[in-house]
């Protein structure tokens, strides 16, 4: 077993503590790549083999939003696999975060075309789940980017307000934004509701479905890492085309089990745009210049 991080054993007993559960005894910890934020782990313990997210800096609650999110995964019918949460540290503010959940076993083999048919279809599964506003029940996290939630009727006003306008807010007070593109963006916010007519009805989505949070497991399609509020579910694949890594098939097999509206290939860039603009936050590099040709094909 590779050395503890320092500060890790802390986590797990309070995580274990915290969560109701007996301490098992740690077996090994071996790294899994992941993601850019956290590292994270392959967790064996005498109780079974985990998988453990581990991150001394996270914002405070960033991994129990997680965790919440999981649930909701879990808890809307659809048939894809999401890993249940085991254990997680409180959320006290400074402390070190740690989520231990369910380790699913990889497909030896990858992804055939029939576990892409599944993914399809089980996000049309997903996104039946439905609800009478957009929003979700707490804020949560997009990467590591504050993303709010508070309930809202209008589509529209919700997206416009609480994804694109929160982000431009954030990156013009960092000084990000020229004048020109300040303008364009004020133009494009009051230019949302004739650019998304369509009225769509709330659905659950994962939020931020890239390639690395599908998982191609043993056991079928599985999520990770979500972002989740109901929203236009057109905004779900507006991420998933944003980066590519889904083959044709998933749409395919979604359309046959729930058709998009008409005239939603026209608005993938528009929610692709809020993608785009959190990877300017949080990474800098070309996304800016990328979200304003966006922004100027639709003012």
């Amino acid at each position: 077993m590779q050395q503890l991080p320092e500060g890790f054993r802390a986590a797990l007993e309070s995580a274990y503590r915290d969560s109701g559960r007996p301490l098992p005894v740690l077996i090994g910890l071996e790294p899994v790549p992941g993601g850019s934020i956290n590292q994270t782990f392959m967790l064996r313990t005498s109780s079974g083999v985990h998988f453990c997210k581990w991150n001394p800096a996270a914002p405070e609650g960033m991994f129990r939003r997680e965790a919440e999110g999981l649930a909701a995964l879990a808890a809307s019918g659809t048939s894809l696999i999401v890993p249940k949460s085991v254990a997680l540290t409180p959320d006290n503010p400074g402390a070190t975060s740690l989520l231990v959940l369910e380790y699913l076993e990889p497909d030896a083999d990858g992804p055939s075309p029939l576990t892409w048919e599944l993914l399809g279809r089980g996000l049309a599964e997903l996104h039946r789940c439905g609800e009478t506003r957009f929003g979700f029940d707490r804020d949560n996290f997009c990467g590591l980017t504050a993303q709010e939630n508070a309930w809202n009727a209008d589509w529209a006003g919700f997206y416009g307000q609480r994804r694109l306008g929160a982000l431009v807010e954030r990156l013009s007070k960092r000084g990000d934004l020229p004048a020109a593109h300040l303008d364009d963006y004020g133009k494009l916010l009051d230019k949302l509701p004739a650019l998304l007519p369509h009225r769509p009805v709330p659905s659950l989505i994962h939020g931020d479905l890239w390639s690395g949070n599908f998982l191609a497991a043993a056991a079928g399609p599985a999520l990770v890492d979500p972002a989740c509020y109901w929203a236009d579910r057109e905004a779900e694949w507006g991420m998933m085309f944003l980066f590519g890594g889904f083959p044709e098939r998933v749409l395919s097999a979604y359309q046959e089990a729930w058709p998009l509206p008409e005239g939603w290939r026209d608005r993938m860039p528009l929610y692709q745009l809020y993608h785009v603009l959190n990877h300017f936050l949080l990474f800098d590099g070309s996304y800016g210049e990328q979200a304003i040709r966006i922004v100027r094909k639709f003012v």
